[in-house]
């Protein structure tokens, strides 16, 4: 019984070695297949995400002396060491105090300057005299601090890329450290386009707008997911900005037709689609170092696991990892395809069909899949974000007509199609419906608007955050908790 344990012990562990060896060795030529493919194509898997040389440097924002220091470092160990430290002190300096906001639950969505001046005199770091005057002049006194930054970071906003890769091992970490930097700019934008428009200059408040807008279209040229998800923060924060503006009709015609092109000129869905090439080549960099290879790139930064030979997954047969690297690649087809229908339908993404997710599961065992399934949630609550942003800005557009029309006629219209044709072409639809926009008038200077949300019900312009059983609300100037708060 001994001897026959012991021959049926060496059988199991040899088929087991065999089988094995054999998943290694189809899931390498099944990939090594789909490479050829893509390469045939001319759309090679393995191909750069592009770099710092291949950007002249009066194209690249980067290469202006503010932030060129940000992406020069060396990487001792796990640690990152700039080589100008100066530079970068420069940088992290230009961060606002917090503010208490213990007695700030009710607002109605506008900066609390006042809040905000009492904060940078309390750090005595700021350039203040020693009388308070008012808060938009304090605020205003107080961001003169970084004049010159701001200046020269509006000077390289006109630049048309930012590209910070450069193939160190530390890129990610420096680059998402960079993006927190790149929030917090668009922060100070925002603190003073609001006390500009307090003391009564709305050029210049339009300005920071404008900028603002320039600088989200700067993190969006990097093909990374966690660009496009900071380029849409930022552009959440400059609808903030004009809305300001528009619930206290601070806006000219001419000001408000510059607002209107600026928010029709968004372009979320098409940005997550081009995005979606560069993430598919981080997916598999991701799983090429679960393999304890050198990977060409750098991680996704959209998962959160961590890549290197201690993931669970170098345990399982090398095959495996090759044939989810096919699943990844067959999950950004489909995905890539249900973002062109979204794109041509102009429908919302919950209205498309059959999610690729649920396509993937159909088509493969689930040890072919689940790697890849581990990726693919943070790919699709980007969909619903772009939606969520194009809902806002198509929304902020009409808005704008609408103040235009109040100013030309003394109140706001019956109906949204009064704005045809003058001051629009023709009205955008509601993108979680593709159907026209909830609008009331409620008296000659208020009115409601609204999306259906996700859920496409009328739930009678009721919003509250994080959740999807409510409308997408145009926000009023009412006192309003913050989760009450669209943006």
């Amino acid at each position: 019984m001994l001897r026959g344990l012991f021959f049926t012990g060496i059988l199991v562990v040899t088929l087991g070695a065999l089988a094995w060896a054999f998943e290694n060795w189809r899931g390498e030529r099944a990939w090594q297949a789909k490479v050829r493919e893509y390469a045939a194509k001319g759309d090679p898997l393995d191909a750069p995400l592009g770099g710092t040389a291949s950007v002249p440097a009066d194209q690249d924002v980067f290469a202006t002396p503010l932030l060129r220091p940000l992406r020069e470092y060396d990487v001792v160990g796990q640690e990152i060491r700039w080589r100008d430290t100066n530079g970068v002190a420069r940088v992290d300096a230009m961060t606002l105090p917090r503010l208490n906001t213990d007695n700030m639950e009710l607002t109605d969505g506008r900066t609390p300057l006042a809040s905000w001046q009492e904060a940078l005199r309390e750090t005595g770091q700021f350039p203040l005299p020693a009388t308070p005057g008012t808060p938009a002049s304090d605020v205003l006194i107080a961001l003169d601090r970084w004049k010159a930054e701001l200046e020269e970071l509006e000077a390289a906003s006109h630049r048309p890329m930012a590209r910070f890769r450069t193939g160190s091992e530390g890129d990610l970490e420096a680059y998402l450290k960079f993006l927190g930097r790149a929030k917090s700019f668009s922060g100070l934008l925002q603190l003073r386009s609001a006390a500009r428009l307090s003391a009564g200059d709305s050029n210049r408040a339009l300005a920071d707008i404008e900028f603002n807008e320039r600088w989200a279209r700067l993190m969006d040229s990097e093909p990374l997911m966690i660009s496009h998800l900071v380029a849409i923060a930022i552009e959440t924060i400059g609808t903030r900005m004009a809305w300001e503006g528009l619930a206290d009709h601070r806006w000219n015609d001419e000001q408000l037709q510059r607002l209107q092109a600026l928010f029709a000129a968004r372009r979320p869905r098409e940005n997550l689609a081009r995005v979606l090439r560069g993430e598919l080549r981080f997916g598999l960099s991701y799983m090429e170092s679960w393999l304890g290879a050198a990977p060409s790139t750098a991680g996704s930064p959209d998962t959160d696991a961590t890549p290197g030979p201690a993931h669970p997954a170098t345990r399982l047969p090398r095959g495996w990892v090759r044939q989810n690297q096919i699943s990844l690649v067959r999950y950004h087809e489909l995905l890539a395809a249900r973002c062109a229908r979204w794109i041509a339908g102009d429908l919302p993404d919950a209205q498309i069909g059959e999610g690729p997710v649920e396509q993937l599961k159909r088509e493969g065992p689930a040890i072919y899949t689940t790697l890849t399934l581990m990726l693919a949630p943070a790919l699709e609550r980007t969909m619903e974000k772009a939606d969520r942003l194009l809902t806002i800005s198509r929304m902020a557009e009409i808005a704008c007509a609408l103040e235009r029309y109040r100013l030309a006629n003394g109140g706001y219209p019956e109906t949204l199609e009064a704005l045809k044709p003058t001051l629009m072409s023709e009205v955008p639809s509601d993108p979680c419906t593709g159907k026209p926009f909830q609008y009331r008038r409620t008296g000659d200077a208020t009115f409601q608007l609204y999306s259906l949300g996700l859920n496409g019900r009328d739930d009678g312009g009721r919003f509250v955050r994080d959740d999807t059983s409510n409308d997408w609300v145009w926000p009023v100037a009412v006192p309003m908790d913050r989760k009450e708060r669209m943006f």
